[in-house]
């Protein structure tokens, strides 16, 4: 609804909600999405940080958990521009990327629980598993 409120029409909002019964706890409210945004945004520009370079750029950033995110990055290569995925695992950035997100996310729990690079094998056994149906539904 704020979205929707000009620069002159947000103070004027506050202040009728104030004056409502139920305005303080909808202030509240409306103050903790605010502050968990804030939160969440400044975690993301602290993993954006490690991944920034003058060949990349930082398209979106998705915080799986505490300590685990993937960072879609654009990278020019070239004349040619690519899209990678990048884990970072405990706010440090292994310098690998993945082409879809979901191989970066196996990466990134890879290396989140046993510290190798055991996500290849991982994604193609799941490959597989998509390779064996279609050969049953050629048949």
């Amino acid at each position: 609804m704020l979205k929707d409120l000009s620069f002159e029409e947000i103070p004027k909002f506050f202040e009728e909600l104030a004056m409502k019964d139920t305005g303080r706890f909808q202030l509240s409210r409306i103050y903790g999405m605010a502050k968990s945004f804030l939160e969440q945004r400044e975690k993301e520009e602290s993993i954006e940080k490690l991944i920034v370079k003058d060949y990349r750029s930082v398209v979106n950033t998705t915080i799986i958990s505490e300590d685990l995110a993937i960072v879609e990055a654009e990278v020019r290569l070239n004349k040619g521009k690519e899209t990678a995925f990048y884990p970072v695992v405990d706010n440090k950035f292994f310098n690998e990327s993945r082409s879809t997100f979901d191989e970066a996310l196996l990466l990134g729990f890879c290396r989140k629980y046993s510290g190798e690079r055991c996500d290849s094998a991982i994604f193609n056994m799941l490959r597989m598993d998509l390779y064996m149906n279609r050969t049953v539904d050629e048949n």
